[in-house]
């Protein structure tokens, strides 16, 4: 019986390997098949270097259940193998385990559970790793299109069918958790994901399946406190940490922020300590926050938003940021709304610097700023013209502090704004030593940061497991700078609509901030 290795993998590169490796060096395996599925990393370059046989790249996100299935389609074995992709000390014995009884016929099926996963061990029909033949696969329904409930519905189908199922113990094998691999808001949104996934799955009442007896109302309970599971964990690391300078009269303060609210989250109490010190302020915001596919569904009821409802979403959010900003005491002049795309700033970067060869937002289908008000209407969205827009900008306030977003922060917009920022102020630097500004540069989104996720006022900030090459300093807020920065949140009504956001926003209303104080400039 030829056997095939199918492996669906979303932005894996750090992992994929290694499993491809171990899937190739198993006596029984005769094909190894990855399929990236929509990854924005190397996966597909990863998987070929460790010799897959075949890799497929899908151009979009298709969910687990589609990605599974473009491999099952190009496949040649008679037995089929599922991998999961970020599986850490996987070897051949793990793969035997798993594919004997179906090769020896003694069973339809074998789950593979991973001993550590605690989801795993209170719900083994939601285990990844898998044996069966390719006759008892075909024979489950609609898989192509069950997303992360792809393991509950072939169980379902085992169920129905009486299917001879085993499960085995795969001892010594883990695999990386969703927060680790994509930070803590991608990961916690892939888990609220996959427990929507499953909860939809469920057309009916559930029955026994491997052992485990639970009705609905307990595995929706279950599932959506492994999806929560160490929101109000406390993270207790603190470090040295110094104090952030307070602003003065004399002060120029240059806040530049990838997304709407990102100003509030990282320096709201700051600004506001500015604002009294009469401290002159600029808050520049690159993109429009345009990019948000729920954000956009809700304000315009629609399923599926299209462009005309992205840019709608995008002028509510500039109307939310000058209302927060307002709240605080700022004026509409001191906030520039550059315009540029919502989660492709990277793009700008590395494919779209040219200003003739502009990026095209996949959201608005735009390649310029399309709101009113804009800094700019007639740049384009490309490198080039954003990294001259913010040199203007600061050529002409000449700050003695810029604070902006550090490249320890997960998001990569936020990423691409610190690279932008700081290539910008070495540019500069090298042609007027007086051109030097204090750095301080901010973490919005890391690895079980902030914690406790929800709303602490009373509770210290603390610097997140990160290493960073600056100093971290923290900057004290009074209560009524506390609650000026709770009202002011409070103005974007479009991010509370989501629970999770609701979350990270108002984990962000504490008793300080932190920035990181850059120890020297760079001068390339």
């Amino acid at each position: 019986m030829k056997v095939s290795v199918i492996i669906p993998a979303l932005d894996e590169a750090p992992t994929v390997g290694a499993v491809v490796a171990a899937a190739k060096r198993t006596p029984a395996v005769d094909e190894v098949i990855v399929v990236s599925d929509g990854s924005r990393d190397d996966t597909a370059g990863a998987a070929r270097r460790a010799g897959a046989d075949l890799v497929i790249e899908l151009s979009k996100t298709v969910g687990k259940g589609g990605a599974v299935m473009a491999g099952v389609d190009l496949a040649q074995g008679d037995a089929i193998v599922f991998l999961d992709a970020d599986l850490i000390g996987l070897e051949p014995a793990h793969i035997d385990t798993l594919l004997q009884p179906v090769l020896r016929k003694e069973a339809d099926m074998v789950v593979g559970l991973l001993g550590e996963d605690l989801l795993q061990a209170m719900a083994p029909y939601l285990a990844g790793q898998r044996a069966l033949s390719r006759a008892q696969l075909l024979r489950a329904p609609d898989l192509r299109h069950r997303g992360f409930a792809l393991e509950h519905t072939l169980s379902r189908a085992a169920r129905r069918q009486k299917w001879r199922v085993r499960s085995v113990h795969l001892e010594g094998l883990s695999h990386r958790p969703k927060q680790k691999k994509y930070g803590l808001v991608r990961g916690y949104r892939f888990k609220l994901q996959a427990t929507r996934d499953h909860i939809v799955s469920r057309k009916t009442r559930p029955r026994r399946l491997f052992g485990w007896r639970g009705g609905a109302t307990g595995l929706v309970i279950f599932l959506m406190a492994y999806g929560l599971a160490g929101l109000f964990i406390p993270n207790t690391f603190a470090g040295h940490m110094g104090a952030m300078p307070r602003p003065t009269p004399a002060d120029r303060i240059l806040l530049v922020v990838a997304h709407n609210d990102d100003e509030l989250i990282a320096a709201g109490g700051f600004l506001g300590s500015a604002i009294a010190a009469g401290s002159t302020i600029r808050v520049v915001v690159v993109t429009n926050g345009d990019g948000n596919k729920f954000s956009a569904a809700v304000l315009s009821r629609r399923v599926r938003p299209g462009p005309r409802e992205f840019i709608r979403e995008g002028e509510v959010r500039q109307q939310e940021s000058i209302a927060a900003l307002e709240r605080l005491g700022l004026a509409r002049s001191q906030i520039v709304f550059l315009g540029f795309p919502d989660r492709g700033l990277n793009e700008l970067l590395e494919a779209h610097w040219v200003r003739t060869d502009p990026y095209t937002s996949p959201f608005t289908r735009a390649s310029n700023p399309p709101y009113a008000g804009a800094y700019r209407r007639d740049i384009t969205y490309s490198g080039e013209d954003l990294h001259r827009v913010l040199a203007d900008i600061v050529e002409t306030m000449r700050p003695t502090m810029v604070l902006f977003h550090s490249d320890l922060d997960e998001h990569a917009d936020h990423q691409a704004v610190n690279a932008f920022v700081t290539m910008v102020l070495d540019d500069l630097a090298q042609r007027a030593a007086a051109l030097r500004p204090r750095r301080f540069t901010f973490v919005i989104h890391a690895a079980d940061y902030p914690r406790p996720l929800r709303f602490s006022p009373r509770s210290a900030l603390v610097p997140p497991r990160v290493h960073a090459e600056g100093r971290w300093v923290t900057f004290d807020l009074t209560r009524a700078q506390i609650n000026a920065k709770t009202a002011a949140m409070h103005a974007y009504r479009s991010q509370y609509q989501s629970p999770y956001l609701r979350l990270l926003l108002n984990s962000f209303i504490r008793r300080n901030e932190l920035f990181i104080e850059e120890t020297e400039s760079p001068i390339r």
